[in-house]
């Protein structure tokens, strides 16, 4: 009996001295723009700020087993960026949980533990300026059951550059106003910089625009006395957003209803200080500037993006600070290949040309019948990465 005794014993030692191989550095300070390690102290709330996974596992120790002996972490498989608590377990005992390294406004760089770096973030940012509501593991919107799925085709290595596109099941079902038109990209899906200013129907009766973002999003503004635009919902729906503003650029025309007739700028800053400059383009079937989409972003780290646009106002290409660059090819809808009238028009993104010659190519199917004989992009149902020699 005592040699059992002596060997369960020993064995804690030994799971001790492992847990702590490389843990024993002092906490260091937490610099601007990181959160730091995040452990969780009740239900549903978290604390944040911890210098090292030591210090987060060593509260959370604290909170839910202060009498068990504590053994620091373990490693959560090749993830920095992620540790297992460890206490004795017994009767009565809390089991311990992970804790985490977080960042704030900026991202975090899983590959190495280099902490966070000011790089572009746009993912689960768009919360209309209220809080964020819950998601299931699916991931499905606990309130309004919307379903979102978000995917990184793309990166290079330093992460300054990147398609992540964004899903909604339900997209834009709470904007507050009527779209000018289906936000363009991959057809039910959206790549993460595009976001549009649509002048709608709404500008005929309130002087409103709307903001779409990739994730199924909106947020209207209307135009005030003073020529200023501010946040706008109507009576009918919550009190408006406040964390994100928007500017008319130009000269208002005398007659207000003329807007739509030329050219018009934009600026919009979003919650986390990035700044968008948008530009209305003409639709090419009514020669009406109802959309305006990006020219360029300026994130908050000093970051940028620059958009180009075809004659057809479908996005061509984004150019890094840095020179890295990124090419779209469209499907078009032509009229005249199946003897009609009229000018081509952008169905979806085709392809996207990668620094270096590679590819990503989308592939869409039609929901229902499709008797035009003309491309119909409802649903993209393949993202497919190809080198050059097979591109």
């Amino acid at each position: 009996m005592r040699a059992r005794k002596l060997l369960t014993t020993l064995a804690f030692v030994v799971i001790a001295i492992t847990s702590f191989i490389g843990q024993t550095r002092p906490a260091v300070a937490v610099p601007a723009g990181v959160k730091g390690w995040c452990t969780i102290v009740g239900p549903g709330t978290e604390q944040c700020g911890f210098g090292s996974a030591l210090a987060a596992c060593q509260k959370q120790h604290d909170v839910y087993a202060a009498t068990a002996n504590f053994y620091g972490y373990t490693a959560y498989g090749n993830r920095w960026y992620i540790k297992i608590c460890r206490w004795k377990p017994g009767i009565g005992v809390i089991l311990p949980t992970i804790v985490s390294f977080d960042c704030t406004n900026t991202t975090l760089t899983p590959d190495s533990p280099a902490g966070c770096q000011l790089l572009p973030q746009n993912d689960c940012k768009d919360n209309n300026g209220s809080t964020p509501t819950g998601d299931t593991g699916k991931p499905i919107d606990l309130v309004s059951g919307t379903k979102r799925f978000n995917a990184v085709d793309f990166e290079t290595s330093d992460r300054s550059l990147r398609l992540s596109r964004s899903y909604s099941g339900l997209p834009w079902a709470g904007t507050p106003e009527k779209l000018a038109d289906n936000p363009l990209g991959l057809a039910n899906w959206q790549f993460d910089f595009q976001v549009e200013l649509q002048i709608g129907p709404g500008w005929d009766v309130w002087n409103s625009v709307v903001v779409t973002f990739p994730r199924g999003t909106a947020i209207a503004f209307a135009r005030q006395a003073n020529g200023t635009m501010a946040p706008y919902t109507p009576s009918t729906y919550p009190r408006p957003q406040t964390n994100y503003t928007l500017t008319f650029n130009d000269t208002w025309p005398a007659n207000l209803n003329n807007l739509r007739n030329a050219k018009t700028h934009w600026t919009l800053r979003d919650p986390d200080d990035n700044v968008w400059s948008l530009e209305t383009f003409a639709d090419a079937a009514t020669g009406l500037f109802t959309i305006a989409r990006p020219t360029q972003v300026v994130y908050r780290s000093g970051f940028k993006l620059t958009f180009v646009y075809g004659t057809s106002y479908q996005l061509t290409s984004i150019t890094d600070n840095f020179g890295k660059q990124i090419t779209f090819n469209w499907n078009m809808i032509d009229p005249t290949v199946v003897g009609g009238t009229g000018p081509a028009v952008p169905a979806a993104i085709k392809e996207a040309i990668l620094p270096g010659g590679y590819k990503v190519k989308y592939t869409y199917d039609t929901v229902g019948s499709n008797t035009t004989g003309l491309p119909q992009a409802d649903r993209l149902i393949k993202a497919e990465f190809v080198t050059s020699a097979n591109a």
